[in-house]
Formats: C-alpha cells, structure tokens, sequence
C-alpha cells in the first residue's frame, strides 16, 4: 500500500459555497490524519479546490505527508441525492494498491497486518429501510440492475481497500452509471449509499469475492 487517499469535502463541488466545518469537525480530520501517519505511513488529501484553500487558510495541508491533490469532477448531479460522489471519483483517479479512508475514520494500529482480503470495508450493516427493494428506484428507462443479488451482505465504506485494479475500475464505472441514470430526488440517503456501499457487495457477489471488513475506531 503505497498512499491513503482521505477523501473529504465532496459536496462543495455542487453546492458554489464556501467550504467550513465546525472546530469538533477540524479536530477530527486531524486526529485522522495524524493517527495514520502515526501507524500505517503516507496520507494524502484529495478534494476540490475550495476544500484545499479551506486547509491551506488553516495552515493544514501538511497534515497530509502525503501531500494534497485537486479532485476534479466534470459531470453536474444533484447535491442534495448524490451528496458524496466526489468520493467515488477521488478512488476513480487513483491507482493500487491503496485504502480511501474518511475524515472520521480514526485507526489505531498498523492496519497492514488486517488486510486479509481482495476487498476490505469498515464494518458490516444489516439490511434497513436505508437499503430498500429494486422497486423503491426511479431510473431511466435505458437502465436495468443486471440480476443483481438483492440479499448479499452489506459493507461501510468508511475505510476502502481493493486489491484488483479491474474489479476496482468496473466497481466505481457501475456506481457513477447508476448515478448518472437514477432519477431519484426524495432522499438525500438512499441512492448515495446504494450506490457506494450496496452495489460493490452486489458486484463483488458477482464477481465471487468476499468482502472482509476491520472495525477499527
């Protein structure tokens, strides 16, 4: 594993605001960071432009030994449904081997020595009304989900880690086209967390890997 991407800051690509989070927030990402770098070596931050100004104003960036890199997404989506895209296309942009952590995730021990797998998550989830039925789906007409399994289990993606570079690729293409044919606005949930947690238990059944995950925070 050569770098850690921390993948923050998505939903200032679609919002036109200025990015800032709260002080509890800024303590997070520096633990993180710091935490990281601390057991496991190199972190790197990819995010937007205006998150990267954020960090520099707040003298930041080199929490991140890794250095930063500017994530740049040249598809428009709603921001109120796909509130965390910018995290599918930070992994995109990446080669292997590495793990995408979020800026809550906080690890503890050198992590090298519990990846086991050709795919490591977070932790498991159950089924819930956060992960409903094919039905429940409003999608362009052009688009069918391929009989995928609706009863594998489900993984958070707060850590990421894939070992192949093809099942890598053909995971984030599916999510980012499920995202370019989904029609839905109701929720602000539903569709983001199908289409990065949901679909690679669903590809990765296909695919007849298994999917390890490590609670580590």
């Amino acid at each position: 594993m050569n770098d850690t991407i921390l993948s923050i800051g998505s939903e200032s690509l679609f919002f036109g605001e200025k990015y800032t989070i709260e002080d509890f927030e800024i303590l997070m990402v520096v633990l993180s960071a710091l935490t990281w770098q601390k057991y496991n070596g190199n972190i790197k931050l990819v995010a937007d432009e205006k998150v990267l100004e954020y960090f520099q104003s707040k003298n930041l960036l080199l929490l991140w030994n890794g250095g930063s890199e500017l994530l740049e997404v040249k598809e428009s989506f709603s921001a109120k449904t796909f509130w965390a895209v910018g995290k599918l296309y930070a992994f995109k942009q990446q080669n292997l081997p590495i793990a995408v952590i979020d800026t809550d995730f906080i690890v503890w021990k050198n992590i090298y020595k519990l990846i086991s797998g050709e795919v490591v998550t977070a932790h498991e989830e159950e089924i819930s009304d956060v992960y409903p039925s094919e039905e429940y789906f409003r999608m362009d007409d052009t688009y069918n989900f391929k009989n995928l399994s609706w009863n594998v289990n489900l993984y958070n993606t707060a850590f990421l880690y894939i070992k192949d570079m093809i099942f890598k690729e053909y995971y984030i293409f599916q999510s980012i086209n499920f995202i370019r044919n989904c029609l839905e606005s109701r929720n602000n949930v539903i569709s983001m967390v199908f289409a990065k947690q949901r679909l690679l238990a669903m590809y990765a059944n296909q695919w007849d890997i298994n999917i390890h995950y490590v609670t580590i925070q």
